[in-house]
């Protein structure tokens, strides 16, 4: 099991209280929570939404409503299933059914249409048990895959709120799954619960005070935790106002940022970057934006000083992961100019600040002692964020020492007593490309599949300037595939375009250890040349 922290550490829940400081209360549970933010803000705008030329607007109330009407819908289908799977991206339909799914004490599982039917088929076998699935309008499930379609059109009973449980879940009983790509092998299914997530906004509204009714602007996944448990939950139960975008088209995303004051601008580094290419048609709709959060993806200190100098727009930089529910580490939002340029600027790496409250993390050495300050090792993470387990895995097997152990590579410097905090690589074989976790291992055994005498490949990663990290492949040296790679490349093609891999590198090298496993990180450095160039979405071959 995780190691919790003390009373002294961070507060904690007691009789289903947890407090926001000395601000309010958040009390009970998700359900009570939202039934008491609906009621409070009713009348407040909460929610705009930029979907196919189409800008939705809603306020609490009126959400509300919708709500209401989605469960309906919901229950008419129940019969003994414990989980609802929504298919979709981002879109007003897709909120609306993630709040009614946890209002009426199911579990959550967000999906990426984007995927394909064949794997997401897989993944919702991967639960191994009842599931009721939804999916948007815009993706049709293939035949055979028991699927029903969003609506709010379909005329339900209506909703008794009376009927509703305000109790907090048990400890172990899941209020949201993800799915994540493991550190060796396929996508693991995260089993976050009701006190990990709810800790966690809690202390992201404190931290980034949305107590003060901001908004928040963003184009990323609700089915990714970033968009889901900060964009999205923080605004539903802080009074803010939350601008979804359906994608992060550079156009749509100017728009939106002249469309009203935007306190938070929350996104990634690879659109970071199209912002500071297009700076010159952000200047002004960035001019009224208090900052920008940065998390999920690697971000340079060269591209957060060319964003600082373009725009004179702070990046907020966050760090976490699925398993800890969200962020575990965020740049404080009121620090001195000096500070913050030394933080930021001046140690090789932007800094990810400092623990958020109800976190502790450690920089563990390779014999899992403590690191001092600024001594590498690995990022180590423990606290009431922290899931109990993955499904099906045994906690004990993954908390022997009492931290998650992120396979994250970093640092700290003592400021004034408190820790600040640096990534500065990755023990994993797991990449963030475009944000997205991509598993090394999963593409191996989907390029190996490649039917060709004594053909043998390996993924390799490396860095890129748009993706953040792209995926590389050298291939074990064969004469007659060098000369005619074109039924290699059509191979290539079927594969989803986020697990293809771009560039394609013969050699006559070993590829593996004698044990069998991939020396990936030995041919970084073939692939150096394309780190500043944009990658497209079909292979390239470098023979």
């Amino acid at each position: 099991m995780p190691m919790q922290l003390g009373p002294d550490d961070t507060r904690l829940f007691n009789d289903q209280i947890f407090t926001l400081g000395s601000l309010r209360f958040l009390r009970g549970s998700f359900v009570a929570n939202y039934l008491s933010s609906t009621k409070e803000h009713g009348h407040l705008p909460f929610i705009t939404v930029f979907e196919q030329k189409t800008i939705i607007k809603k306020t609490y109330q009126e959400f509300h409503k919708d709500v209401l009407c989605a469960a309906s819908h919901i229950r008419s289908h129940l019969k003994d299933e414990k989980t609802v799977v929504l298919i979709g991206g981002n879109s007003y339909l897709l909120s609306v059914y993630i709040v009614a799914t946890l209002l009426l004490g199911k579990t959550l599982c967000p999906l990426n249409p984007a995927e394909g039917w064949t794997r997401l088929t897989k993944k919702i076998l991967q639960l191994n048990e009842n599931t009721l699935v939804f999916h948007a309008p815009s993706n049709t499930p293939p035949e055979g895959l028991k699927a029903l379609r969003m609506t709010l059109e379909q005329k339900v009973p209506s909703f008794d709120i009376s009927s509703l449980n305000l109790e907090l879940r048990e400890d172990s009983s899941p209020l949201i799954l993800i799915f994540t790509s493991g550190t060796t092998g396929y996508s693991k299914v995260v089993m976050q619960t009701e006190k990990n997530i709810l800790s966690n906004v809690d202390a992201l509204i404190e931290h980034h005070e949305l107590f003060k009714k901001k908004t928040i602007l963003t184009p990323l996944p609700l089915f990714h935790v970033n968009a889901l448990e900060f964009s999205f939950f923080c605004t539903l139960f802080s009074g803010g106002q939350l601008i979804l975008l359906e994608n992060a088209e550079p156009f749509l995303l100017k728009e939106a940022l002249l469309h009203q004051k935007v306190h938070i601008l929350s996104i990634l580094p690879p659109i970071i970057k199209i912002l500071h290419f297009m700076k010159n048609q952000f200047q002004e709709p960035l001019r009224q934006v208090d900052y920008v959060v940065s998390a999920a993806a690697p971000l340079s200190v060269e591209l957060a000083k060319a964003f600082f100098a373009d725009f004179s727009v702070r990046i907020i930089q966050g760090y976490g992961l699925s398993e800890a529910v969200n962020f575990s580490a965020v740049m404080p939002i009121q620090v001195s100019d000096v500070d913050y340029e030394e933080m930021m600027f001046h140690h090789g790496f932007p800094s990810i600040g400092k623990s958020l409250r109800g976190n502790h993390i450690d920089i563990l050495k390779e014999d899992g002692s403590l690191a001092g300050a600024q001594i590498p090792g690995e990022i180590c993470i423990r606290g009431h964020n922290v899931m109990n387990s993955y499904k099906d895995i045994a906690p004990e097997v993954l908390f022997k020492d009492g931290y998650l152990h992120t396979g994250d590579l970093g640092f700290y410097l003592e400021k004034e007593g408190e820790r600040f905090f640096f990534i500065s690589g990755r023990l994993k074989d797991v990449i963030k490309r475009f944000g997205e976790s991509v598993s090394l291992r999963e593409v191996d055994d989907l390029v190996n599949t490649f039917a060709f005498p004594d053909f043998d490949a390996i993924a390799v990663p490396f860095e890129n300037d748009y993706a953040g990290e792209e995926i590389g492949l050298v291939v074990k040296g064969n004469p007659q595939l060098q000369t005619q790679p074109e039924t290699f490349r059509e191979h290539l093609q079927q594969m989803p375009v986020f697990l293809r891999p771009k560039i394609i590198i013969f050699t006559d090298e070993s590829i593996r250890t004698p044990s069998g496993k991939p020396c990936r990180w030995q041919f970084n450095h073939l692939f150096k040349s394309f780190k500043a160039k944009a990658i497209g979405v079909s292979p390239s071959f470098h023979i």
